[in-house]
Parts: C-alpha cells; structure tokens; sequence
C-alpha cells in the first residue's frame, strides 16, 4: 500500500527555498544544536515566543547549514559561529525577512505536524 502523500510531508517535509537560501526542515539535531547556543525557541519550551531579527537569523543560518558545520564553528570559537551568522545576514535584504519569517514558520509546523486526521485529506491508501 502506498502512504498518503500528507502522511509522508508531515514525517518529511521539503525544504523551501527563500532566494538563494535553502531553509531544511527543523530534526532532532537541530533541535539540540539550538539548546546547545540557548536558542529561546528551544529555550521557551512550548510557549510562543517572539525573536528578535538576531534570532531569527540565526535560525536562519542553522536551517541553512548542515548541523555539523554549524557545530564545528560553535566548537572552533563561538565568535566564530556569530561572525558566519553575520556574513550570511549581510548577503539577505531586509524585504527577505518576512519570507524568512514565514519558511522558518512553515517548516517548524511541518516537522511537528505528525498527527493527520484520518480521512482528513480525501486522499485513500492505493496499493
């Protein structure tokens, strides 16, 4: 039987693509990196916080880089890890941040949004 395609884009959502950026979706490593720098997203527990543009940009970069890039600057220097957050900033025009805003949202509902409904969709297990 084949799986619903809803099922399948709730355990693996897509990247989306935000100009020349690519914002991967939120796993668990990602979710351990950001307690490791006391990201307030991780750091809030479940209550809605909201970011300031720092933090949001780094979000931005730890989506946009695999983990392991990100954990070795932060090993290398810390100052190492907010000078690449920076530079990438500094390639992003302001007008982008809304979008920014919006994939970082998409990807953090996608990747925590396992649960379907049954039937919810209409679409039917085809084998």
């Amino acid at each position: 039987m084949a799986t619903p395609k809803k099922v399948v884009a709730a355990f693996l959502p897509d990247s989306i693509k935000v100009g020349e950026l690519e914002i991967r979706p939120f796993t668990a490593g990602t979710i351990l990196f950001l307690d490791k720098i006391n990201h307030p997203l991780t750091a809030s527990g479940n209550k809605k916080v909201a970011l300031s543009n720092a933090e949001v940009l780094t979000l931005v970069y730890v989506l946009s880089r695999p983990i392991q890039e990100c954990l070795a600057l932060l090993r290398h220097d810390p100052n190492a890890f907010e000078d690449a957050v920076l530079a990438m900033a500094e390639q992003i025009p302001p007008r982008a941040l809304n979008d920014l805003g919006r994939a970082i949202n998409q990807q953090f509902s996608a990747s925590f949004s396992t649960h379907i409904p049954s039937g919810a969709s209409g679409e039917k297990k085809t084998s």
